[in-house]
């Protein structure tokens, strides 16, 4: 042990006379294994660490599909009734919650600040656990149809709105219309989970009873809302498949029963699938997942690869110190301790200093990625991050002692000493470099291949025309007086001639931004043919407002809004889904509207394609508007403020945001994508370029007698050029044969995830994949021989 110690006290010296070997070292592996320890951990928090909640494993989030007619579903989202019923006869958990989440006004507040507001069941506590900072949770005296008007207080919404004061058990909070007594704070430790919004958190939650689902919409079975959602616990001796079956059957029946007289529905069905609330969480993220942690473990093979390479090169260096060790009798393990020392000090700074990269990582997924990721606020350096980190350090460890088993022959470093070194010289073998430099370039022409695959996917998604104009415009949306009442003609009517007489206003349309549709159905009354699609209420200055095309008919108009009979546009993909030749114009819908004109597709930002839409007339009471300014005029929230008092003081901004704002919204993942892969490209080059100049560079030293041998006797230098590229070449076709083989079995196997990124500009990424790859392997061939080229022979025959 101590001899040990002794050979960490000379490496610590040693590496302190050669810090830029050190530095190289640490820095890349603290880099690149961060972003792999980070991705390792995401991965087991999504994948394998349990819910924070008792029985997890017994917790199922249930999941209401609309099959429509052609046995495809229509929605994934709970309808109101439907909803109400599976809570009420449900008859196999142990205990159920329903949460409905809605965003509100605190009207009590001289702020009035916009919060959202979860309306839950008592049970919904007690299923997440929810630990009190203060006063009590939801219990009977909150069941259902209590009507008791208390409200707890998320810990964040108490620190930020009422300053943390210690009385606030009592306090009044008034929003929508009605005023609630605060009754609890939620603790800081506890971990919402919100299903209908996964990242957003609450700020108040409030019974069931007082949902600001609207009165009417209580009672339609055929509008599902995907605010709604219902959790629960099922028992031990039931699977999933069997509460699937159970309960498709008693919430079918019954909405068959309901909705027996509405001929649309004919054909349609319920399904209610049941699935663990884990499984829920991941959705779509195991091939974000699978990347993420492909891409990081690629770039931490090319660095470690690299800083092999380095410490062989820092181990012929170091042979004469050795062979001396070795002559006055030091053992094998001894020698190895030697070698290895300096790797073990440099791998241990490494990891330590990679979990703290991996730290920057969590907080910075935590906080830009918290509404993707459900699970990302409970990232943080673990046990498994630990873990990881020992596993990794041992591994590396052994790694490099099976390097210097192969670089350090004990006899031959004997015999190197008493010849004085003369015409020997410890070497890497080229099996080795070899190997070194195909995995290089394997894992280069890999990683630079997908990210570019994901890289132009994304790119095109947020570089594709979107068919309308977002520069200038804003949409106000006001708060209705509550659920069941809204905004009156009258006032939205002069709200709107208000704002158009603002001097910086250019036009005003009372519809919805751009990129906001809802489901709708109506049926064609000529053939009967039922749809349902994406829909929205606009009026007249609607299209001339956003720039989106009319192609052939007439508009809606605001003078039609008492008429019996009103008209409706369409796309031009619907229209050619409802007739082949996409002649619509005149088609009567559902008795009270007929098609009046065709509009141009738009792609809502995001998407990859248009989707089949049409617009209908909104009413004159609608609390939506799209307010477009003149160029370089603002006009901001408080001039709107100023506005809408002046009308009455009763009346509150719901939102008012650029409609760049939302468009900037959806395309955040794809942003994020872009940001990703571009850098993990630039990162792999930058590893590789590095790498493979440092092992050429090597060979090329141990070739130097060679190379001014060939030199001496007539080589030119483009026969030098030409004798060292070749040589690397080999291993860049063999990177590119394994890289066909893995790509090909990635697309077989993967086929279902995969098959999206299958088309013709495939090829051309991966070409350009490879010219990149065969750029690096060619400059880094030539730069390290070009001093032997252009110098005279006899230098590079000049022994020591």
């Amino acid at each position: 042990m101590k001899l040990f110690l002794f050979h960490l006290t000379l490496a610590l010296k040693n590496l302190k006379h050669n810090k830029s070997y050190g530095f190289a070292v640490i820095s890349t592996l603290a880099l690149t294994l961060g972003a792999l320890i980070c991705a390792l951990t995401l991965a087991f928090v999504m994948l394998y660490k349990p819910l924070p909640y008792p029985d997890q494993q017994q917790l199922a989030y249930v999941e209401h599909q609309l099959i429509n007619n052609e046995q495809k579903i229509d929605g994934r989202a709970f309808t109101y009734p439907n909803l109400m019923h599976l809570y009420e006869n449900h008859g196999i958990f142990s205990e159920v919650a329903m949460q409905y989440l809605d965003a509100k006004i605190v009207t009590s507040e001289p702020s009035k600040p916009f919060v959202e507001i979860s309306y839950v069941t008592p049970e919904w506590f007690d299923i997440f656990a929810a630990p009190m900072q203060l006063g009590r949770r939801f219990e009977q005296s909150e069941k259902l149809n209590s009507y008791n008007p208390v409200a707890i207080l998320s810990h964040q919404t108490w620190q930020d709105m009422f300053g943390s004061r210690e009385d606030i058990i009592g306090y009044s909070v008034s929003f929508g219309g009605k005023s609630f007594e605060v009754i609890g704070v939620l603790a800081p430790d506890f971990n919402e989970l919100n299903l209908a919004a996964p990242g957003v958190k609450s700020a108040m939650f409030v019974p069931w009873d007082f949902n600001s689902v609207p009165d009417s919409e209580r009672v339609r079975w055929g509008n599902d809302d995907g605010s709604l959602t219902f959790v629960g616990k099922l028992p031990k001796n039931m699977n999933h498949i069997q509460a699937s079956q159970r309960l498709s059957q008693l919430i079918n029946d019954n909405w068959r029963l309901n909705v027996s007289k509405h001929n649309f529905f004919d054909g349609w069905s319920i399904n209610i699938e049941t699935s663990p609330l884990s499984e829920l969480l991941i959705q779509d993220n195991e091939q974000l997942l699978f990347l993420l942690i492909l891409g990081t473990l690629g770039l931490a093979i090319i660095a470690i690869a690299n800083i092999a390479n380095l410490y062989l090169a820092r181990t012929v260096q170091q042979q004469h110190t050795l062979a001396i060790n070795a002559a006055v009798g030091a053992p094998t393990s001894g020698i190895i301790t030697m070698v290895v020392a300096e790797a073990i000090i440099l791998l241990t700074i490494a990891l330590i200093l990679s979990l703290m990269v991996s730290e920057l990582g969590f907080s910075f997924i935590s906080t830009y990625l918290d509404s993707y990721l459900p699970r990302a606020a409970e990232l943080s350096l673990n046990f498994f991050s630990v873990g990881a980190a020992l596993a990794i350090l041992i591994i590396l460890i052994v790694f490099f002692i099976a390097l210097s088993l192969r670089i350090t022959n004990y006899r031959q470093l004997i015999t190197n000493l008493r010849s004085s070194g003369k015409g020997t010289k410890v070497q890497v073998s080229k099996k080795m470099r070899s190997v070194l430099i195909t995995s290089q370039i394997t894992i280069a022409i890999f990683l630079i291949f997908a990210n570019s695959i994901l890289l132009t996917d994304a790119y095109k998604v947020m570089k594709k025309p979107l068919g309308y104009q977002t520069d200038n415009i804003h949409s106000l949306v006001m708060a209705l007086p509550s659920a069941n009442q809204g905004m009156s003609e009258n006032t939205m009517q002069s709200l709107i001639r208000k704002i158009k007489a603002h001097p910086s206003v250019a036009a005003v349309s009372q519809s919805h931004r751009p990129s906001a549709f809802f489901t709708l159905a109506f049926t064609e009354q000529q053939s009967g043919r039922k749809y349902s699609e994406r829909a929205k209420d606009i009026d007249e200055n609607y299209f001339a407002l956003v720039g989106q095309p009319l192609i052939t008919g007439e508009n809606v108009q605001n003078k039609h809004r008492n008429n019996d009979l009103r008209g409706i546009v369409v796309n031009d993909l619907l229209a050619h889904k409802m007739a082949p030749d996409g002649d619509v114009i005149g088609l009567k819908i559902n008795n009270s509207s007929f098609v009046s004109g065709i509009v141009k597709s738009i792609i809502v930002p995001g998407q990859k394609a248009p989707e089949p839409r049409f617009y209908f007339l909104s009413q004159a009471s609608r609390n939506i508007l799209l307010i477009k300014t003149k160029p370089n005029q603002i006009l901001s929230r408080d001039a709107i403020l100023a506005i809408v008092s002046d009308i009455s003081p009763q009346l509150n901004i719901f939102s008012y945001q650029p409609i760049q704002h939302y468009k900037d919204a959806r395309l955040f993942a794809s942003k994020t994508t872009t940001i990703t892969t571009l850098t993990l490209i630039v990162i792999t080059l930058l590893l590789c370029s590095i790498g493979l100049y440092g092992i050429l560079k090597y060979n090329s030293e141990m070739r130097r007698f060679e190379i001014g041998t060939r030199i001496a006797i007539g080589a030119k230098a483009r026969d030098i050029i030409k004798l060292v590229c070749g040589e690397n070449i080999k291993p860049l076709i063999l990177g590119v044969i394994i890289n066909l083989v893995i790509i090909s079995a990635g697309f077989y196997i993967y086929s279902n995830l995969l098959n999206e990124y299958i088309n013709q500009h495939l090829i051309w990424t991966f070409l350009i994949s490879l010219i990149i790859v065969s750029a690096i392997v060619l400059i880094a061939s030539y730069l390290p021989v070009k001093k032997y080229i252009n110098h005279p022979a006899v230098l590079s025959l000049r022994v020591g």
